[in-house]
């Protein structure tokens, strides 16, 4: 049986056999698509507990042309979701329940309620999409507006600087390379062609032939408002479950970018912590800290600058040699262009 690609993982053999027939089962009209209501029945079979904002939003993260319904392209993106992880025995048992509850009761009224008034809501003129509902090609996703919280959306931005080269003259610059082996703490089977496919999902210009530069670097033109897109893609864009995970992500990346530190900048990271550490007491507490970042972001709260600490997996509010050179490791390049203690250090 032909292999199906997404932007989540491949699906073939029995796998993509059992996701013809959960696609049939759920098309309760017969249409070739599953709307919102059919999708609903579907996820809250798949997770009672389910919300309609976390509905809406999984409806959103697979449903990639925008038409507001779901191909069977897109299904397969859902079941890779869903599925994608789960062994053999545990993917059998999981689709054949999804199998059985194909009439079992439906999401609560209220979910129900707001699924009918989202359902009566002209949705936007989409130029990817003729009038007779096929998908037109060339036509990229609509800029992402990302609905987080300031305080939320600083974290991602910390992240994305942390692979963002804005002077790349080619205009490629996201270090994909980098990214990719951060992400691959997470899913080791990630390759960076998945990788684009997702960025293009979020809307990111397809790249052409991507070549490595002279360290061994690939790298993309990606745009801060397609990085939202994909991490909250990733995390959902709950605040709270978004803060995690974007938290998460930058301990991962501050971890290994700790250990590409060249030798003539953990030197001076050390020169920077004997410097700083006021008390002479081994460690950098929080208020020291504070003194230091002020020369980077004189706005940054005191709150966020405990989170930095804490994203590098330290306890306490406190830094000792070790941890300071995975939080140097982890803060944007252009941060340290005041350090005076050489030039060129990043």
């Amino acid at each position: 049986m032909k292999k199906v690609n997404t932007p989540f993982g491949e699906l073939d053999g029995f796998r993509k056999q059992r996701a013809d027939q959960l696609f049939a089962a759920y098309d309760g009209d017969n249409s070739g698509s599953i709307d919102l209501k059919e999708f609903a029945a579907l996820c809250h079979n798949y997770d009672e507990t389910i919300t309609f904002r976390g509905l809406k939003a999984l409806f959103d993260k697979v449903n990639a042309d925008g038409n507001d319904v779901i191909d069977l392209e897109e299904f397969y993106a859902w079941v890779v979701l869903c599925f994608g992880q789960c062994g053999e025995d545990e993917f059998i048992y999981g689709t054949d329940e999804l199998l059985k509850a194909v009439k079992g009761k439906e999401p609560s009224l209220e979910i129900m309620a707001k699924i009918e008034a989202e359902m009566k809501t002209a949705p936007p003129l989409n130029p990817a999409i003729a009038p007779d509902g096929a998908r037109r090609t060339g036509f990229r996703a609509p800029p992402h507006v990302s609905q987080l919280p300031a305080g939320v959306q600083f974290w991602a931005t910390n992240c994305f600087e942390l692979y963002d080269n804005p002077i790349s003259h080619d205009g490629k610059n996201f270090n994909l390379s980098l990214f990719g082996r951060t992400c691959r703490f997470y899913d080791p089977g990630l390759e960076e062609e998945m990788l684009i496919e997702m960025f293009v999902m979020c809307g990111a210009r397809r790249p052409g032939a991507l070549v490595a530069d002279l360290s061994g670097v690939r790298r993309i033109e990606l745009k801060f408002s397609e990085f939202m897109a994909f991490t909250e893609m990733l995390f959902t864009d709950d605040p709270k479950a978004y803060e995690l995970g974007i938290i998460d992500l930058i301990r991962s990346s501050g971890e290994l970018l700790e250990f590409t530190l060249t030798h003539h900048r953990r030197e001076l990271s050390r020169q920077l912590f004997q410097a700083y550490d006021f008390d002479q007491s081994g460690a950098i507490e929080l208020n020291e800290l504070m003194l230091l970042y002020k020369h980077i972001d004189a706005h940054v709260t005191r709150a966020m600058l405990s989170k930095t600490v804490e994203a590098t997996g330290a306890d306490h509010d406190q830094l000792d040699m070790g941890y300071f050179c995975r939080w140097v490791g982890s803060c944007k390049d252009r941060s340290w262009q005041w350090v005076g203690l050489r030039s060129g250090w990043w």
